[in-house]
Protein backbone atom coordinates (compact mmCIF):
# COMPACT_ATOMS: atom_id res chain seq x y z
CA UNK A 1 0.00 0.00 0.00
CA UNK A 2 1.08 3.66 -0.72
CA UNK A 3 2.13 5.34 1.96
CA UNK A 4 -0.17 8.67 3.30
CA UNK A 5 1.26 11.88 3.61
CA UNK A 6 -0.40 14.28 6.06
CA UNK A 7 0.02 17.94 3.96
CA UNK A 8 -0.76 21.17 6.40
CA UNK A 9 -4.38 22.04 6.13
CA UNK A 10 -3.76 25.32 4.71
CA UNK A 11 -1.89 24.43 1.97
CA UNK A 12 -4.92 21.59 0.93
CA UNK A 13 -7.17 24.62 0.54
CA UNK A 14 -5.17 26.13 -1.30
CA UNK A 15 -3.80 23.77 -3.45
CA UNK A 16 -7.79 22.75 -3.98
CA UNK A 17 -8.60 26.88 -4.76
CA UNK A 18 -5.91 27.02 -7.46
CA UNK A 19 -7.11 23.73 -9.30
CA UNK A 20 -10.40 25.68 -9.12
CA UNK A 21 -8.72 28.63 -11.37
CA UNK A 22 -7.07 26.27 -13.63
CA UNK A 23 -10.91 24.45 -14.70
CA UNK A 24 -11.45 24.31 -18.41
CA UNK A 25 -14.47 24.30 -20.37
CA UNK A 26 -13.60 22.30 -23.53
CA UNK A 27 -13.44 19.28 -24.43
CA UNK A 28 -10.83 16.85 -25.42
CA UNK A 29 -8.78 13.50 -24.32
CA UNK A 30 -7.81 13.62 -20.80
CA UNK A 31 -3.73 13.73 -20.21
CA UNK A 32 -2.67 11.04 -18.03
CA UNK A 33 -2.31 11.82 -14.19
CA UNK A 34 -0.30 10.56 -11.70
CA UNK A 35 -1.36 8.68 -9.06
CA UNK A 36 -0.26 10.97 -6.48
CA UNK A 37 -0.37 10.88 -2.43
CA UNK A 38 -2.56 7.68 -1.35
CA UNK A 39 -4.98 10.10 -0.11
CA UNK A 40 -5.51 13.95 0.67
CA UNK A 41 -6.84 15.57 3.89
CA UNK A 42 -9.16 18.36 3.74
CA UNK A 43 -10.08 21.14 5.75
CA UNK A 44 -13.16 22.87 4.38
CA UNK A 45 -14.75 26.09 6.01
CA UNK A 46 -18.07 25.93 7.62
CA UNK A 47 -20.63 24.74 5.02
CA UNK A 48 -19.39 25.22 2.15
CA UNK A 49 -21.30 21.64 0.88
CA UNK A 50 -17.58 20.29 0.22
CA UNK A 51 -18.09 16.44 -0.88
CA UNK A 52 -15.63 14.09 0.74
CA UNK A 53 -14.87 10.48 1.49
CA UNK A 54 -14.91 9.26 4.83
CA UNK A 55 -11.84 6.87 5.50
CA UNK A 56 -10.90 4.65 7.90
CA UNK A 57 -7.60 3.89 6.68
CA UNK A 58 -3.98 4.79 8.42
CA UNK A 59 -0.96 6.71 6.74
CA UNK A 60 -0.23 3.12 5.40
CA UNK A 61 -3.14 3.26 3.40
CA UNK A 62 -4.88 0.24 5.57
CA UNK A 63 -8.28 -0.08 6.62
CA UNK A 64 -7.75 0.45 11.11
CA UNK A 65 -11.49 1.86 11.44
CA UNK A 66 -13.73 -0.36 8.64
CA UNK A 67 -16.59 1.83 10.63
CA UNK A 68 -15.38 5.53 11.19
CA UNK A 69 -17.85 7.41 14.35
CA UNK A 70 -19.73 10.49 13.86
CA UNK A 71 -19.56 12.26 16.78
CA UNK A 72 -22.89 14.31 18.67
CA UNK A 73 -20.42 17.44 18.96
CA UNK A 74 -17.43 18.84 18.72
CA UNK A 75 -14.37 16.34 19.89
CA UNK A 76 -17.43 14.65 21.44
CA UNK A 77 -17.15 11.00 23.15
CA UNK A 78 -20.99 10.69 22.53
CA UNK A 79 -21.25 8.69 19.12
CA UNK A 80 -24.82 9.18 17.30
CA UNK A 81 -23.93 7.23 14.21
CA UNK A 82 -21.39 5.52 12.27
CA UNK A 83 -20.31 4.83 8.20
CA UNK A 84 -18.38 2.47 6.14
CA UNK A 85 -15.06 3.45 5.32
CA UNK A 86 -15.42 4.99 1.82
CA UNK A 87 -18.78 6.44 2.35
CA UNK A 88 -19.95 10.00 0.50
CA UNK A 89 -20.52 12.43 2.61
CA UNK A 90 -20.90 16.33 2.37
CA UNK A 91 -19.33 18.89 4.91
CA UNK A 92 -21.98 20.83 5.90
CA UNK A 93 -20.39 22.42 9.24
CA UNK A 94 -16.50 22.67 10.10
CA UNK A 95 -15.31 23.65 13.40
CA UNK A 96 -11.30 23.62 12.86
CA UNK A 97 -10.25 20.28 12.37
CA UNK A 98 -13.57 18.85 13.09
CA UNK A 99 -16.20 18.68 10.28
CA UNK A 100 -20.03 17.68 10.25
CA UNK A 101 -20.95 15.44 7.74
CA UNK A 102 -23.75 14.51 5.76
CA UNK A 103 -23.43 10.63 4.36
CA UNK A 104 -25.19 10.40 1.13
CA UNK A 105 -24.13 6.43 0.65
CA UNK A 106 -26.25 3.97 2.57
CA UNK A 107 -28.28 4.53 5.50
CA UNK A 108 -28.44 8.48 6.69
CA UNK A 109 -25.59 9.48 8.99
CA UNK A 110 -25.29 12.93 10.22
CA UNK A 111 -22.37 14.29 12.90
CA UNK A 112 -18.70 15.38 13.88
CA UNK A 113 -15.23 13.76 12.80
CA UNK A 114 -11.90 14.57 12.83
CA UNK A 115 -10.62 15.47 9.28
CA UNK A 116 -7.95 13.18 9.75
CA UNK A 117 -11.15 10.91 8.55
CA UNK A 118 -11.92 13.06 5.38
CA UNK A 119 -10.60 12.84 1.84
CA UNK A 120 -11.11 15.71 -0.13
CA UNK A 121 -9.35 14.68 -3.21
CA UNK A 122 -10.29 11.03 -4.81
CA UNK A 123 -8.45 8.61 -7.23
CA UNK A 124 -10.62 7.36 -10.25
CA UNK A 125 -10.30 3.69 -11.02
CA UNK A 126 -12.37 1.43 -13.35
CA UNK A 127 -13.04 -2.18 -13.56
CA UNK A 128 -9.88 -4.47 -14.61
CA UNK A 129 -7.95 -5.45 -16.56
CA UNK A 130 -7.49 -1.80 -18.10
CA UNK A 131 -8.29 0.14 -14.86
CA UNK A 132 -9.50 2.73 -16.46
CA UNK A 133 -12.04 4.73 -14.99
CA UNK A 134 -15.22 5.61 -17.00
CA UNK A 135 -15.92 9.28 -18.02
CA UNK A 136 -18.95 10.44 -20.22
CA UNK A 137 -18.17 8.22 -23.19
CA UNK A 138 -15.00 7.90 -22.93
CA UNK A 139 -12.58 6.72 -20.27
CA UNK A 140 -9.10 8.49 -18.10
CA UNK A 141 -5.98 7.20 -17.05
CA UNK A 142 -6.16 4.66 -13.98
CA UNK A 143 -5.99 6.51 -11.09
CA UNK A 144 -6.40 9.93 -12.28
CA UNK A 145 -6.77 12.28 -9.38
CA UNK A 146 -9.97 14.11 -9.48
CA UNK A 147 -12.34 16.25 -6.85
CA UNK A 148 -16.42 15.33 -6.49
CA UNK A 149 -18.56 18.06 -6.99
CA UNK A 150 -21.67 16.96 -7.00
CA UNK A 151 -24.25 13.89 -7.52
CA UNK A 152 -25.72 13.35 -10.90
CA UNK A 153 -28.69 11.05 -12.29
CA UNK A 154 -28.58 7.13 -11.67
CA UNK A 155 -25.84 7.71 -8.67
CA UNK A 156 -23.01 8.68 -11.33
CA UNK A 157 -20.88 11.61 -9.23
CA UNK A 158 -19.91 14.35 -11.04
CA UNK A 159 -15.55 15.27 -11.17
CA UNK A 160 -12.77 17.48 -11.91
CA UNK A 161 -9.96 16.26 -12.69
CA UNK A 162 -6.40 17.58 -11.17
CA UNK A 163 -3.62 18.57 -13.32
CA UNK A 164 -2.91 21.19 -16.02
CA UNK A 165 -5.85 20.07 -18.41
CA UNK A 166 -8.52 19.73 -16.17
CA UNK A 167 -11.59 18.02 -17.14
CA UNK A 168 -15.36 18.51 -15.40
CA UNK A 169 -18.05 14.81 -16.29
CA UNK A 170 -19.86 12.52 -14.87
CA UNK A 171 -17.89 9.19 -13.41
CA UNK A 172 -20.17 5.85 -11.83
CA UNK A 173 -19.82 6.03 -8.02
CA UNK A 174 -18.38 2.71 -8.18
CA UNK A 175 -14.83 4.18 -9.84
CA UNK A 176 -14.18 6.74 -7.05
CA UNK A 177 -11.72 5.49 -4.36
CA UNK A 178 -9.60 6.45 -2.18
CA UNK A 179 -6.47 5.03 -3.51
CA UNK A 180 -5.17 4.70 -6.64
CA UNK A 181 -5.62 1.06 -8.65
CA UNK A 182 -3.24 -1.82 -7.25
CA UNK A 183 -2.43 -5.47 -8.52
CA UNK A 184 -4.41 -6.99 -11.70
CA UNK A 185 -7.95 -6.78 -9.90
CA UNK A 186 -7.61 -2.80 -9.82
CA UNK A 187 -8.25 -3.05 -6.11
CA UNK A 188 -6.62 -1.01 -3.59
CA UNK A 189 -8.36 -3.76 -0.42
CA UNK A 190 -11.47 -2.43 -0.95
CA UNK A 191 -13.25 -3.38 -4.39
CA UNK A 192 -16.26 -0.91 -4.65
CA UNK A 193 -17.93 -3.34 -6.92
CA UNK A 194 -18.34 -5.96 -4.35
CA UNK A 195 -18.57 -3.98 -1.34
CA UNK A 196 -20.90 -0.99 0.38
CA UNK A 197 -19.65 1.54 -2.47
CA UNK A 198 -21.78 -0.52 -5.10
CA UNK A 199 -24.98 -1.44 -3.16
CA UNK A 200 -25.38 1.72 -0.52
CA UNK A 201 -25.33 4.71 -2.27
CA UNK A 202 -28.46 6.78 -3.71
Amino acid sequence: MPRTVRLPLRALVAAGVAAAALSLTGCGAAAPHSPGRAADRVAPPAGDGRLVLVSGRDDHGEVAEPAVALSATVQGTRTVASVPDGTLARVVASDGQWQEVQSLDGMPARGWVDDFHLRGVVHLVGPAPTCAPRFGAGHLAPGTQAVVLGVGSGGALRVRTLGTRPLTGLVPRADVRELPPAGPDCGDGTDPRTDHHGSHHH
